[in-house]
């Protein structure tokens, strides 16, 4: 039974991958009622808050199962994202409370860059295929049973709770507890994500195996229904004030599997509670697959199944677990989060002892606030010393920011394998196969999965990975970023006042894409969508070489094919510097016979200077490129007729931000592009856009096909 049900599980997520990787859509057929209704400028929905939390802005975000829209039930009823920026005097009391607004719908954006966080799979991934906002809710019906008054009491007392605590306590408890981190600082937070030892802050298995094993002290290996229903009442309970995560009904499946099989006097063993378990989540929602939640949980457990078994032959129960756990997870935190603890499996050891402490104190307290709406203050005093001796050991134990380190996401072929490897070789059936001496079986499994690991790496993998230059989407600004095989060069980095381009996008996406360091970043001048990120980046991220204010004449060797040449500005003014966008830089790219002109935010006047200079010296050719970055992406002020004759570009990229504030592009300038028959690529349309030059032609290729 136990192979069974882990191959059963194997060969359902492979398929569910296959498919998806295919192009197929996920999305089980009962769920197409608001495709229809995509398109509507405007709805009335009416549907059930299942989830709700409230942004730094001051906004809230809610989960609401849409039960109506224009008067039409909808069965079984469907989930979408709700954004909300208005006020609520007592938002928590919306929890499972069926509400009315009226809006449209929006399919939510997905993976802008080759690699990188795609932010419409993750809400797939939890049951979510639509967003929209309202500017105003109405409560349509009171609570339809007994459990909704329950949880939204539960919630609600919940954060009563945490609005209580010391400002010093209050992120970790949140963390510990309930898997919000929003209230804790971004210091400590690092220190635990650097540590491995962050997924104490999000509520997982760790917990609901805390409250397991203070119900298995309590009740000892009582079989009795009455301790059962007891623990199931803890665990809805706990369930229900987490918002049930994955990995909170992942663990408490098994659990009450565990359960049964002890009433039932029936055999259990973890590896088919897990594979039985994710079955029924992939029944419920197929994208779960895609949900990091879903991903670690049963890679840990997995991992405690194959690999705890050969480590506790040499080390205790509870260092053999820990390093299992470790171990089975080291791939996927390279390939998915891009880093290596250094100390992860010594700092997990300690920290997971204080929060199985933490925890259970925490929520004996949480449910006597519950109860009689106080906490004396001796108990205050004990979870804040509690909390402060578990941050500063999570932060001793960091090694003073030396206990970790960025790493590169290894190919996804080789983290593919490696799992197959690990979890194969470790197998009973291959401990049969090895008994009975049979290998050819055993290589042709290996071959086969290995081959397996490489075409499923081939159907997830991006082109643009594979470009030779990618123009990066970092919004409203320029980013181009050249690749010449271990050598890599940036043009500008984008930047924002709101948010932080080079930690937050250009570093995830050069670690995604196989690049270790930026040899260098080069600005065509210092307005802040061009030159902010490249400075960001810099504080987070090996950037070798920075080069600005640079003039017609200078060359920028790459390698022996790939060379930067300066066509404008002529000279700088030192008193204006490159304040003006007729002072900007521009560059020409050489990719041996081709052609790449960058020019930054180059108005006319400076085009039409550059033109009539080049002209006057004989070297209108010099201007002539394959591909041209337009000018000020995409301005009305920018891409005069004689420049566009003067570069007769094949291609035309705009780099340009979706929704942005300036009216970029300008239709003046599309039209004008068009009329000349140039292809055009655009950022807010296609998201990052490549190049490639192979065999004598041109071939472009995105991470959004339009």
């Amino acid at each position: 039974m136990r192979r069974k049900n882990l191959i059963l599980t194997a060969v359902f997520v492979i398929i569910l991958m296959l498919l998806h990787g295919l192009g197929f859509s996920l999305k089980q057929s009962a769920f197409s009622e608001l495709e229809k209704r995509e398109n509507q400028s405007s709805l009335t929905l009416t549907g059930k808050v299942m989830k709700i939390k409230q942004t730094e802005s001051g906004g809230f975000r809610m989960e609401v199962r849409v039960m109506e829209a224009d008067g039409n039930r909808i069965r079984p009823g469907e989930n979408i994202l709700l954004v909300y920026d208005g006020k609520l005097d007592r938002p928590w009391s919306l929890y499972r409370r069926a509400i009315s607004f009226e809006s449209a719908l929006e399919i939510p954006q997905g993976r802008r860059n080759p690699g990188c966080f795609d932010y419409a799979l993750y809400l797939k991934s939890q049951g979510i295929f639509f967003q929209c906002s309202a500017d105003k809710l109405e409560i349509a019906e009171e609570f339809a049973n007994i459990y909704d008054r329950i949880s939204a009491r539960l919630i609600e007392k919940r954060y009563g709770f945490t609005d209580r605590l010391n400002p010093a306590s209050k992120g970790l408890i949140s963390g510990v507890l309930f898997g919000d981190t929003s209230a804790l600082s971004e210091d400590i937070y690092e220190d635990f994500r650097n540590n491995g030892t962050a997924h104490v802050l999000a509520v997982s298995g760790l917990h609901v195996g805390i409250l397991y094993s203070i119900y298995r002290k309590i009740f000892g290996n009582s079989r009795s229904p009455a301790a059962a229903f007891c623990l199931l009442i803890l665990l809805t309970a706990y369930g229900t004030i987490s918002m049930w995560t994955t990995s909170v009904i992942r663990a408490g499946l098994m659990i009450c599997l565990h359960t049964a099989a002890q009433l039932l006097d029936l055999r259990y063993d973890m590896a088919t509670g897990l594979s039985t378990v994710a079955l029924l989540l992939i029944l419920v929602n197929p994208y779960v697959i895609f949900s990091t939640g879903f991903q670690m949980s049963f890679l840990a457990v997995s991992s405690i199944c194959f690999i705890t078994p050969v480590l506790s032959a040499k080390f205790p129960d509870g260092i053999a677990t820990a390093l299992a756990v470790n171990l089975g997870l080291l791939f996927y935190q390279m390939y998915q989060f891009n880093y290596i603890s250094l100390v992860s499996i010594l700092a997990n050891i300690p920290v997971i002892y204080l929060t199985g402490i933490l925890v259970p104190a925490a929520l004996a307290v949480f449910f006597l606030f519950a109860a009689v709406s106080y906490v004396p203050e001796i108990l205050h005093i004990v979870l804040d010393s509690l909390c402060f001796f578990t941050v500063k050991l999570n932060e001793f134990s960091t090694l003073g920011g030396y206990g970790s380190c960025d790493a590169v996401s290894p190919p996804l072929w080789l983290v593919f394998s490696a799992y197959f490897l690990l979890f194969f070789l470790l197998s009973e059936q291959n401990l049969v196969f090895c008994h009975r001496r049979r290998i050819g079986v055993i290589g042709a499994a290996l071959v086969l999965g290995i081959a397996g690991s490489l075409f499923m790496s081939d159907l997830f993998a991006s082109p643009v990975s594979n470009a030779d230059i990618v123009f990066v989407d970092v919004g409203q600004g320029d980013c181009i970023h050249i690749k010449d095989g271990s050598r890599d060069v940036m043009i500008d980095g984008g930047g924002s006042w709101s948010y932080n381009i080079g930690k937050d996008t250009l570093k995830p996406y050069l670690l995604k894409n196989g690049a270790g360091n930026v040899d260098m970043a080069i600005a065509t001048h210092l307005h802040m969508d061009h030159y902010k990120g490249l400075e960001e980046l810099s504080e987070v991220y090996p950037v070798k070489q920075t080069r600005t204010g640079l003039t017609a004449g200078d060359v920028i060797p790459i390698s022996e094919r790939v060379w930067i040449e300066t066509l404008w500005p002529l000279e700088i003014d030192p008193a204006e510097g490159q304040e003006s966008n007729e002072a900007c830089s521009v560059f020409m790219i050489h990719f041996e016979d081709w052609k790449i002109m960058i020019t930054g935010d180059l108005d006319e006047a400076g085009e039409l200077k550059m033109v009539e200079y080049y002209e006057r010296k004989g070297l209108e050719n010099r201007m002539q490129a394959h591909i041209l970055k337009v000018g000020h992406h995409g301005s009305a002020t920018s891409t005069s007729d004689i420049f566009l004759d003067a570069v007769n570009p094949q291609f035309a990229v705009f780099q340009v931000g979706e929704h942005n504030n300036y009216g970029h592009p300008s239709d003046i300038t599309v039209e004008k592009i068009q009329k000349r028959g140039i292809i055009i690529r655009r950022n807010d349309y296609n998201g990052a856009i490549g190049f490639s030059f192979r065999n004598g032609r041109i071939q472009t290729c995105s991470v959004i096909e339009s």
